[in-house]
């Protein structure tokens, strides 16, 4: 009996060393359960800076969006207005070059209509055409 007793009580100084070991794993995986949470803890704030950044980032591109809208509205507005103005520019410059066209045409009516050939100059242009060139005869 007493090899009995002896196999139980080497059993149980076998259990008793299994359920320490296990008391030891338990409390290392207690351990790496606490720094996981550590590491999630750490995660979530990086995960809240980011979302901070983002939503900061959001902002900036609406900003800049709004901006190049506002821009491009005073960009296509000063394009209409000098378009516009170069329309007015044109008809200005195309009414001026009828009246000096109109005051030529009405210069030369007048020119024709004078006998310009009456004074000193014009007899001696006339008498000029009508020589002949003897530069030309040679």
């Amino acid at each position: 009996m007493d090899s009995k007793l002896d196999l139980i009580l080497s059993k149980l100084i076998g259990l008793e060393q299994d359920v320490g070991g296990l008391k030891q794993d338990v409390g290392g995986l207690k351990q790496d359960v606490g720094g996981l949470k550590q590491d999630v803890g750490g995660l979530r704030q990086d995960v809240t800076t980011l979302t901070a950044r983002m939503d900061r980032q959001e902002a900036r591109m609406d900003e800049l969006i709004a901006a190049f809208r506002e821009n491009w509205a005073d960009i296509s507005n000063l394009y209409r207005r000098v378009r516009e103005d170069v329309k007015l520019f044109e008809d200005r410059l195309e009414g001026k070059i009828s009246q000096v066209n109109q005051s030529i045409v009405a210069l030369k009516d007048s020119i024709d209509r004078q006998d310009f050939r009456s004074d000193s100059l014009g007899r001696r242009i006339t008498a000029l055409e009508e020589r002949p060139s003897s530069f030309f005869d040679r």
